[in-house]
């Protein structure tokens, strides 16, 4: 038996740590897909009260998002984000427009921590508007600081919006038909008379 300190692990101690690494990536798997699935049929509950023909499009990632937003402020041009008027498909494409920008940036060593800081901060901007108005789809009134934790800890939104799904059947809130005004749509220029 050799008693010195090499500093290296002998090939039963490798066999052991890989094991333990293994387990350890098996279980946050586990534990994603569990919460991409809540997700997901949280999503589908939501587009079928909405009476979004493409509801299967909420297992799909980003089409899930891209979905939800169209079920919640319906065939739109534009949608008010914190006061200004945004092009309704950059809203529903956010998600792909700030992992390019991030990726773009991340390639610039000078840029690239900022950059990725900014871009956290409006995704999860973005996100929290975009749950409030769903859930206020639902009658369900939540506060922004409820949906900016909802959005860093994503399964608390899911199970949310799971729960705010239950009193509503299929089709009952068709979102082509669904003209209430939301929280952060409040005074756009369609909603306000002129002066």
């Amino acid at each position: 038996m050799d008693t010195s300190i090499s500093g290296t692990l002998n090939d039963q101690e490798a066999g052991a740590l890989l094991a333990v690494m293994g387990s350890f990536f098996l279980v946050i798997l586990i534990i994603g897909f569990i919460f991409y699935l809540v997700d997901a049929i949280a999503r589908f509950k939501y587009l079928r009260i909405r009476n979004y023909s493409k509801a299967w499009l909420a297992f799909i990632p980003i089409f899930g998002i891209y979905a939800t937003v169209e079920a919640t402020y319906g065939k739109v041009d534009k949608i008010r984000v914190f006061g200004v008027d945004c092009p309704a498909n950059v809203i529903k494409l956010y998600p792909i427009a700030i992992s390019a920008i991030t990726g773009i940036a991340s390639r610039i060593q000078s840029i690239s921590a900022p950059v990725s800081t900014i871009c956290g901060i409006i995704s999860i901007a973005l996100g929290v508007v975009v749950l409030r108005d769903t859930l206020a789809r639902l009658d369900k009134n939540v506060s922004v600081g409820f949906c900016v934790l909802a959005n860093i800890i994503g399964i608390i939104g899911s199970i949310t919006l799971l729960g705010a799904c239950k009193p509503f059947a299929p089709g009952q809130l068709d979102y082509m038909t669904d003209t209430r005004v939301l929280p952060s749509q409040e005074g756009t220029d369609s909603q306000v008379p002129p002066q």
